[in-house]
Parts: structure tokens; C-alpha cells; sequence
């Protein structure tokens, strides 16, 4: 799951739409080390940016799957 997504997630689920948020694969900012000058923050870890925004997100009731989406329909 990336950054990105979860804010979007976190957006949509403040405005009361039905959110479900699939993080399976690891994406590129929870394998960050350091990242450097995040809005509000001088430094944080990926994994922990990533965790506080999964947090965030299921505080205003977006749905968290462990899972990979490989397709979408039939």
C-alpha cells in the first residue's frame, strides 16, 4: 500500500463512502528507512507512516483487507 492511496482512502471515508482499502503487497514507502520532510513531519519511518495512516483510515471506517487484488470483475 502506498502513501497515496491511503490518503485518498482516508478522504473518502471522512465523507461517509463505503472504503475498502487492500494492502497485500508491500509498496515503495513501507520499505523506506527515513523518509525526510513529510507534511508535519521532519522524519518518519515507512512502516510507521504507513501504519498511522492504515489507523487513521479505519478511525473514520474504511475497511482493511490483507489481500491482493489481481483482477477486477468477471
Amino acid at each position: 500500500m502506498h502513501g497515496t492511496g491511503i490518503q485518498a482512502a482516508i478522504h473518502l471515508a471522512r465523507y461517509n463512502l463505503r472504503v475498502v482499502i487492500f494492502d497485500g503487497e508491500p509498496g515503495r514507502t513501507r520499505h523506506a528507512v527515513d523518509i525526510e520532510n513529510y507534511l508535519g513531519l521532519r522524519s518518519v519511518a515507512g512502516e510507521e507512516l504507513i501504519a498511522a495512516g492504515l489507523e487513521q483510515a479505519r478511525v473514520f471506517g474504511a475497511a482493511i483487507e490483507r489481500a491482493v487484488v489481481d483482477r477486477v470483475g468477471g
